[in-house]
């Protein structure tokens, strides 16, 4: 009995080296993002998106999801500067639209997409870009006009406040789900 209890340990032993291979590669195909407060950095410079797009790769981040405001007259200038830093570095980025902070028209939402759609640090899942929001779900009637402006795009909005069954009442409007800035996209999505 004890020399059998013996061999099954050393058995499940040897079957660690390869369970920890098998977690670090079906980790390998998810993404880390960080959530970037844009209406954080009016008069941030090239050199301070370096820094911080530096930092986040080293430790591991592989991109950001970009909280903007409507109201903030510097997004175009520091989206700008953060697109293209993150493209020179192969960093990624998406647009998350705050929507408990301000008000967005469907117009306005697809500017910005149509804008940084093209850029190589831009998310796109599916070959579309994604695009989330802090809250919003109040606005959720928009979406389907910002799809058809923009060609499509990979929606994962953070509707945190209606609860899971409020979010399941909305399915038909979204690809996936947000919570507290935690992707959970539908399986057999390509992400690059």
């Amino acid at each position: 009995k004890h020399r059998s209890g013996t061999t099954v340990k050393m058995f499940l032993r040897s079957l660690l080296p390869l369970a920890a291979l098998l977690a670090r590669l079906a980790a390998a195909d998810k993404l880390v993002f960080a959530h970037y407060i844009v209406g954080l950095t009016d008069g941030q410079t090239r050199d301070e998106w370096q820094l911080d797009i530096s930092q986040a790769k080293a430790s591991g981040i592989d991109g950001f999801a970009l909280n903007i405001g409507s109201q903030d007259s510097y997004n175009a200038a520091q989206l700008q500067l953060a697109y293209d830093v993150a493209s020179a570095n192969g960093f990624s980025m998406f647009l998350s639209f705050d929507m408990a902070a301000s008000q967005w028209t469907a117009d306005q939402i697809s500017s910005y997409i149509n804008t940084y759609n093209s850029y190589g640090s831009q998310l796109k899942i599916n070959n579309l870009p994604v695009v989330s929001t802090f809250e919003g779900p109040s606005q959720a009637d928009i979406w389907p006009g910002v799809r058809a402006a923009t060609g499509g795009i990979f929606f994962m909005p953070d509707w945190a406040s209606l609860g899971a069954q409020g979010v399941g009442d909305k399915l038909s409007l979204i690809d996936g789900a947000c919570k507290s800035f935690c992707g959970l996209v539908r399986t057999g999505q390509k992400m690059h």
